[in-house]
């Protein structure tokens, strides 16, 4: 099975799959009992005789409605058994799109990759926003001058928000690549950035800077299945706020949910989320991926 081999979230889905399941991986998918196409784009990856011949499971991680077509589900209708999502916004959303059957069950998050580490300090002494997302299009897409923002990502909210504060007044932290877009727009702020890819060794202790600069990680997102920074934040012990986006409601007080760039600015402002932390933390051990590979493993056995 193709995997991206970019530290992304579907390279973790397989590597961590692969470890903490009770099934038996196989590499060729002739050989398999059952495929399953951990996000669309694998489909054409795999004969189509081969997806109409055994059982397959499709995961559909969001939806965004104005690039999305009922159409656009028509040639994964014929071979999928049931679509996994990892949160309710994308199974409404599809079952608008599809009568196929729907399975939710979230993503995990790996507490054993995911600490709080003791030995970070604080860079400055300013406060900190951060970031960690892309936030422009594809590699091809949006460089340049004018670098088209990832409307799902939302880096245009991120950005709002940011320059409801003075630039004397915060960091801005927006390290990884494909970040062209908040780059240009936030010239005027101190940006602490780099256009090297974050792999997966790089983000632990970058949480962890932001724990202790007690700063405020941010998710503006308009359509995610995740996000995971919703988990590694709560893990890491690192204040966050965030939209109303996929799983970030199940995982996070109430109190980190923001309904605009007023009450984002609100909350940090007014340093009123201390009191989210150990909620937040204590809630994320619900989807270590000890507890919920099983879940996963239950799927597949029904399929088999």
């Amino acid at each position: 099975m193709p995997v991206p081999r970019e530290d992304w979230i579907c390279d973790v889905i397989i590597s961590e799959f692969r470890k903490y399941s009770k099934h038996e991986f196989v590499d060729d998918p002739h050989n398999a009992d059952l495929i399953y196409l951990y996000a669309k784009w694998i489909w054409n990856h795999i004969p189509f005789g081969l997806l109409m011949s055994k059982p397959v499971i499709t995961t559909v991680h969001h939806i965004v409605p104005h690039k999305t077509k009922n159409s656009d589900f028509i040639s994964f209708d014929q071979f999928t058994d049931l679509y996994h999502v990892p949160n309710s916004h994308t199974a409404t959303a599809l079952q608008k799109l599809s009568s196929i059957k729907i399975k939710k069950v979230p993503y995990w998050i790996n507490t054993e990759r995911w600490k709080v580490l003791d030995d970070v300090e604080a860079q400055n002494d300013k406060l900190v926003l951060a970031s960690f997302q892309r936030d422009t299009e594809g590699a091809s897409i949006g460089r340049g001058l004018n670098p088209e923002p990832k409307f799902e990502k939302g880096p245009d909210i991120f950005a709002d928000v940011v320059e409801r504060f003075q630039p004397n007044e915060l960091l801005v932290a927006i390290p990884g690549w494909r970040r062209d877009y908040l780059r240009q727009r936030l010239q005027r702020f101190d940006v602490m950035s780099s256009r090297a890819k974050l792999t997966n060794e790089m983000m632990n202790p970058l949480y962890n800077s932001i724990r202790c600069a007690n700063g405020y990680y941010l998710v503006t997102s308009r359509y995610e299945g995740g996000p995971q920074a919703v988990l590694e934040a709560a893990q890491t012990r690192v204040k966050i706020l965030s939209t109303d986006v996929g799983i970030a409601k199940d995982v996070l007080h109430p109190d980190c949910i923001c309904r605009d760039v007023d009450e984002f600015e609100k909350k940090i402002k007014s340093l009123s989320i201390d009191h989210t932390v150990d909620y937040n933390f204590a809630s994320v051990q619900n989807f270590a991926i000890d507890k919920l590979i099983h879940s996963y493993d239950d799927i597949m056995e029904n399929m088999i």
